[in-house]
């Protein structure tokens, strides 16, 4: 393509002015001076010659003019080729974060997934509690309105009785009264029976001392009985014809007593007719108030009917509700005998699932113990291990060495520390709300990036750490299981009072120990892996430990003054003047520390070590063995760890490693 476009741009650039030319580095166009009067004349005497400098020239600007087009073409490729590689390089560092990216948001969303289900189910499980709660409820409110249907049955039964009884009880008061009432009015009536009878004996001995009188008052020889009128006119006559003498007293006697009789007989007359009128309203008064009281009777004895028909009515009720209520004592006894017996089954079932639990409890036991013993053992040979790294680098390693190692540990520090940090903002913002969440991402944004750089920048140093850390990798995962695992299916507290809450309560703490179980398990199993693993390393170890002493056999090291390492070669078979170990008390602690886990072979090259260390002044401890191997000239590594093959092979080991990461430094 460039070379299309150099011969496509070659003939434009021909075809230009001659008197304007472009400059092949981008320079202003360069304007050929005009010829003067006296070239005009030179001109025509050779124009020959004009003409070939021009084509001269014209050539020598083309061929600059295309060397220059060349160079801008060829740099112009440089550039594309280099912006091509550039855009792969980007596209290909795009392609990786986004494959990294679609894996966090894939883990992400599993993670989440995962969460969501959890409270799913819990959320489940507690609807299903809130289910049984509100049956639970609804049964004793059923209960209770039943129990308040029959005690308002009960009640209106009390007082429809005791209606009954008050209306009876004022009856039979009334009746009483009604009774009373009556007896006063035959009283009465019998009474004025009598007064009549009185008064009509008092009538008949009238009526006879009248006659007797009347008997009295006629002649013997008379014509009979004649009328009152006649005896009257006849005594009056015998008052006019013998108006003087006894006669005349005895007429006047007898017309007083005549009118005494008469006005008695309208008395008796008057009487009668008032006793005659008081007894006939006497009667009708009797009458009408025995009708009435029969009329009242009558209603009494109606209601009294309607009265004892409601009575028997409600009597039949209450015998109803009696047989109903006796119906559900019956009920209720056999469902109080049914559930003891659920109860009595359930606490068998109870007492056996405690004992599995007890069981479950001693077996767990057990592996905790046994987990602690391996983690306790585990612990002790990262210590031994720590340590004797330690001691080989303060024994093998110079001032400069120790720096460099110390530096590295450092960077690594720095950066698990980084990466737990981002972790836990990282789980943080998953279990904070979305505002909090976003907050978090924003402020460790650039988190992830350092830890990259961190690692690209430490990942070549880190290849000495990298056989030290396999033998603590199983304490810490077994550590983030625990910590992870703690208590995940949570049984509540709260008093269980159903059996289903209880089968259910059975069944998470069933589900935790089966957790539980899986995770002891899973622990047993990475222990295992790490035992397989320290193993191995120990079978790799001595087998190199074996090589390297092989190949040592014929020379001994010794320290240059560039700290550099040698071998010298001796007819003597590589030992050394053999010194008793008290000779070594003064030195320092790391020289002590070397000869105490050194064999005496070595001792001799210690000695020389200790000599330059005190001609150079250097310290003679370091920071991290210092806490390990202090002291005073009974200073250095515990009896156990001294002499120990195993010991000298890690040592060896160690230091190729060292020399390994020094050498990709």
């Amino acid at each position: 393509m460039e070379s299309d476009e150099a011969q496509g741009t070659a003939p434009a650039a021909a075809a230009a002015d001659v008197s304007t030319t472009v400059d092949p580095v981008g320079a202003p166009p360069a304007v050929v001076p005009s010829t003067s009067p006296s070239t005009d004349a030179s001109a025509s005497a050779s124009p020959a010659m004009a003409a070939e400098a021009r084509l001269h020239a014209l050539e020598t600007k083309t061929a600059m003019w295309k060397e220059a087009v060349a160079t801008q073409l060829n740099d112009a490729s440089r550039k594309n080729k280099k912006l091509r590689e550039e855009l792969r390089a980007v596209r290909e560092e795009m392609d990786a974060a986004l494959g990294d990216l679609r894996v966090q948001l894939t883990d992400e969303f599993h993670e989440r997934t995962a969460m969501q289900r959890e409270e799913l189910a819990a959320l489940t499980t507690q609807a299903a509690l809130l289910r049984e709660e509100k049956k639970a409820m609804a049964a004793a409110h059923e209960a209770e309105l039943q129990r308040a249907r029959v005690q308002l049955r009960e009640l209106i039964q009390l007082e429809v009785e005791t209606n009954y009884k008050r209306k009876d009880e004022q009856w039979s008061k009334e009746m009483t009264a009604l009774q009373t009432r009556a007896e006063a009015k035959e009283t009465e009536k019998v009474q004025a029976e009598h007064e009549c009878e009185v008064l009509k004996m008092r009538l008949n001995r009238l009526g006879a001392q009248y006659e007797e009188l009347a008997s009295l008052l006629q002649p013997k020889g008379g014509e009979g009985s004649s009328a009152p009128s006649q005896a009257s006119d006849g005594l009056d006559e015998a008052a006019g014809l013998h108006i003087q003498g006894p006669a005349r007293q005895q007429t006047a006697v007898n017309a007083a007593f005549t009118q005494q009789l008469e006005s008695m007989k309208a008395e008796l007359q008057s009487k009668e007719q008032h006793t005659q009128f008081v007894l006939d309203r006497a009667k009708q008064e009797h009458e009408a108030e025995k009708s009435q009281l029969l009329r009242e009777l009558q209603l009494r004895e109606e209601e009294l009917k309607v009265a004892h028909t409601l009575l028997k009515q409600v009597q039949v009720e209450s015998s109803g509700y009696q047989q109903r209520v006796s119906h559900a004592q019956t009920e209720k006894q056999a469902l109080e005998q049914r559930y003891a017996a659920k109860v009595a089954a359930l606490n068998a079932k109870l007492a056996e699932r405690v004992q599995v639990v007890e069981e479950a409890q001693v077996v767990t036991k057990r592996l905790q113990e046994q987990l602690r013993t391996a983690q306790q053992q585990v612990a002790t040979l990262e210590e031994e291990s720590i340590m004797r790294e330690e001691a080989f680098h303060s024994l093998m390693l110079s001032e400069d060495d120790k720096r460099v190692v110390m530096e590295l540990q450092r960077a690594v520090q720095t950066a698990r520390d980084e990466a737990e940090a981002w972790k836990m903002q990282y789980y943080t913002a998953l279990s904070s709300p979305p505002n909090g969440a976003k907050t978090a991402t924003g402020d460790r944004g650039g988190t992830p990036s350092a830890i990259q750089e961190g690692g690209r920048s430490s990942g070549g140093r880190d290849g000495g750490e990298a056989a030290l850390s396999t033998a603590a990798s199983p304490a810490v995962e077994t550590n983030h299981n625990n910590r992870d695992g703690a208590s995940p299916h949570a049984v509540p507290a709260a008093a269980v009072r159903t059996p289903q809450a209880w089968h259910e309560q059975l069944a998470a703490k069933e589900a935790s120990l089966e957790a539980h179980a899986a995770q002891l398990e899973r622990k047993a199993h990475l222990l295992d892996a790490a035992e397989a693993k320290l193993n191995d390393m120990r079978r790799s170890l001595a087998s190199q430990a074996s090589i390297l002493l092989q190949q040592q056999k014929g020379g001994r090291r010794e320290r240059n003054s560039d700290n550099g390492v040698v071998f010298r070669e001796g007819k003597d078979g590589g030992g050394l003047v053999e010194e008793s170990e008290h000779e070594m008390l003064g030195a320092s602690p790391i020289i002590s520390t070397a000869a105490s886990l050194l064999p005496s072979t070595w001792h001799g090259s210690l000695r020389a070590l200790e000599t330059q260390r005190r001609r150079l002044h250097l310290p003679g401890s370091c920071r991290c063995m210092f806490c390990f191997f202090s002291g005073g000239g009974n200073s250095g590594a515990p009896l156990r760890l001294r002499r120990d093959p195993f010991v000298f092979t890690l040592i060896v080991i160690l230091f190729v490693m060292l020399i390994i990461v020094v050498s990709a430094m």
